[in-house]
C-alpha cells in the first residue's frame, strides 16, 4: 500500500515516534498535494493495492471524511486509516458515519491511557464494533497487546530483531518525495 498523511503531528508526545509527529508543525494537507504524484505512480505502472491515510494522528485533520472521500473518489483503491482512537465515543463513531463507508480497514493502535480513560480493552472492543453498523464489511485490526516502533540511532549498524508491521508500506511526502522502512 501507499500512506499519505492527512496531517504530520499527533496528540501524544511520545519520545520514541517513528514518525516523529511530537516536534512535527501542527499542519493538515490537503488531497490535492498528493493526487499529481499518485497520478505520476500509477502512469509509470507503479501498483497501488490500498492508500492508507495516516499521520501523526489522521483525527486531528480538520475534514478527515473529505481527505479519505478525495482518495477514495479519485482512485478506487481501498482505504486504509490508522489511529490511537483518542476520539473514541459513540457520538464521534456517528459523527464519522459518511467515513466508515469509505473505510475497508482501521489500524488501531492502543495506549495504556487510552485505555484507561476509554475503561479498558473490554470497553474500546465494545466501541469498535458499533462501528460495524455503520460498516460491517470494514476490518479493525485491534492488537491484542500494546506494541510500539521505537526509533533510535546508533553508531555501528545492527540486525534487525523484529519484522516492521509496516515494511510492506511506501510513504508518499506532500513534495512527491517516497519512504520507506
Amino acid at each position: 500500500w501507499i500512506e499519505v498523511h492527512a496531517v504530520d503531528h499527533c496528540n501524544f508526545n511520545c519520545s520514541w515516534c517513528h514518525n516523529f509527529s511530537p516536534d512535527a508543525p501542527q499542519r493538515s494537507f490537503e488531497p490535492g498535494a498528493y493526487m499529481p504524484w499518485l497520478d505520476l505512480l500509477i502512469e509509470r505502472g507503479v501498483w497501488i493495492e490500498a492508500i492508507s491515510i495516516m499521520g501523526g494522528e489522521p483525527f486531528l485533520h480538520p475534514d478527515l471524511t473529505g481527505f479519505a472521500r478525495a482518495f477514495a473518489q479519485r482512485y478506487r483503491k481501498p482505504i486504509m486509516l490508522s489511529t490511537n482512537i483518542f476520539w473514541l465515543s459513540e457520538e464521534d463513531i456517528a459523527a464519522h458515519e459518511a467515513l466508515w463507508g469509505m473505510v475497508d480497514s482501521l489500524r488501531v493502535s492502543v495506549y495504556p491511557t487510552v485505555a484507561k480513560r476509554l475503561g479498558g480493552m473490554e470497553r474500546i472492543r465494545a466501541l469498535l464494533e458499533q462501528i460495524l453498523t455503520y460498516n460491517p464489511h470494514i476490518c479493525i485490526d485491534l492488537p491484542d497487546k500494546f506494541v510500539f516502533n521505537h526509533l533510535y540511532f546508533t553508531d555501528t549498524p545492527h540486525e534487525a530483531e523484529r519484522f516492521c508491521l509496516n515494511a510492506d508500506c511506501l510513504a508518499l511526502l506532500e513534495d512527491g518525495r517516497l519512504a520507506r522502512c
